[in-house]
């Protein structure tokens, strides 16, 4: 049985639940002189990567805060706002500031944040954005990248450093009758227009901000870095068909 989420009862009286929240009065601020904190380089030490999350949100923001060393404090305040609104510290106030800013800064958070905090960016969005446009097609980022995630992890741990698709083993487009599962047949590498007509699809939620922005940046990196959109582009034969800038 899948595990359910707690209720507001429940996580009222949960100790774990409020430990989590203890101290956040000194984080919450209406920060939003956005030149400054571009401006403003974080010293913080030797970057490091956050990989779990302290139940004390002070240690956290503190771990956090090294994690952004070297970069721009507005790219701290973005990901201390999404920390804040994941534990229901004033989520009303917080997401106001993390929705203005993404209204006012999109163009620097989508040059500056990485993949992780873009999808953290998405999450948030369709958790708690007011428009239904906006959540659904943050939810797009969202399913898009964590499937990624899923079967490029899948090859990892299987130890495939093949990093270019078998010429013997690729899916002539002519045939598609190899099915993987329920109906579901194999991409046919060559002239299959499955993912150009995806992006074709994508192209009217894209305009969308800023969940739509942020699906369009998502989508060029996965062309750009090792994944199957990118590997499978030397294989596609036809310029009608290709599902890439």
């Amino acid at each position: 049985m899948a595990v359910r989420k707690k209720t507001a009862f429940e996580k009222f009286f949960s100790l774990n639940h409020q430990l989590k929240k203890w101290g956040a009065t000194r984080y919450i601020n209406d920060a939003r002189n956005y030149r400054t904190l571009k401006e403003n380089i974080l010293d913080c030490g030797i970057p490091e990567t956050v990989t779990s999350a302290e139940k004390s949100l002070t240690a956290h923001m503190d771990n956090l805060k090294r994690e952004f060393s070297g970069k721009s404090e507005l790219l701290f305040h973005h990901a201390k706002l999404i920390v804040l609104i994941r534990r229901e510290v004033s989520i009303s106030e917080n997401y106001k500031l993390f929705r203005d800013l993404w209204d006012n800064e999109i163009d620097f958070l989508l040059q500056n944040l990485d993949i992780r905090w873009l999808i953290s960016a998405s999450d948030t969005l369709a958790d708690y954005d007011e428009d239904p446009i906006v959540r659904s097609t943050a939810m797009m980022s969202s399913l898009l990248m964590n499937t990624i995630k899923l079967y490029e992890t899948e090859r990892h741990v299987h130890c495939d450093d093949q990093k270019i698709v078998s010429e013997e083993n690729q899916i002539p487009a002519e045939t598609g009758s190899t099915t993987l599962f329920d109906g579901l047949r194999c991409f046919g590498a060559g002239r299959d227009d499955t993912l150009r007509n995806m992006y074709w699809r994508m192209q009217s939620f894209v305009v969308v901000k800023p969940s739509g922005k942020i699906l369009g940046e998502l989508y060029d990196r996965l062309q750009k870095n090792d994944t199957a959109f990118s590997r499978f582009q030397s294989f596609n034969t036809s310029s009608r068909t290709a599902w890439w800038k």
